[in-house]
């Protein structure tokens, strides 16, 4: 699995993460959602992995975690960028949009 993340993404973490030291991680929120099936895409800022999280392959220059239990619901190509409305994240893979409206959380 393969994350590329745009510059204008990139520089928009930079602005809201005010430290080197973490992740970025990408959270498969499920809760309130009714079902796994069902999970939303959320960027998270972590001072360090999750247990069961794995390093995705990235061009980014900080390290990207997944849950590895959630990789199924994943595309094996993605890329973050900056919403069309340019206030939240997108998550695209070549075949669809995962979550046009990303939010982004610092832990």
């Amino acid at each position: 699995m393969h994350v590329h993340i745009t510059e204008a993404a990139t520089k928009r973490i930079q602005e809201k993460v005010d430290t080197d030291i973490g992740l970025l991680r990408i959270h498969y929120e499920t809760e309130g959602c009714g079902c796994v099936m069902s999970g939303v895409p959320v960027l998270q800022w972590v001072e360090k992995a999750k247990t069961g999280d794995v390093q995705m392959n990235s061009d980014a220059t900080f390290p990207i975690h997944m849950e590895k239990e959630k990789l199924v619901f994943f595309a094996e190509e993605m890329k973050i960028d900056i919403s069309t409305k340019g206030t939240l994240f997108r998550l695209s893979s070549p075949q669809q949009i995962l979550n046009g409206q990303m939010n982004f959380e610092v832990e």
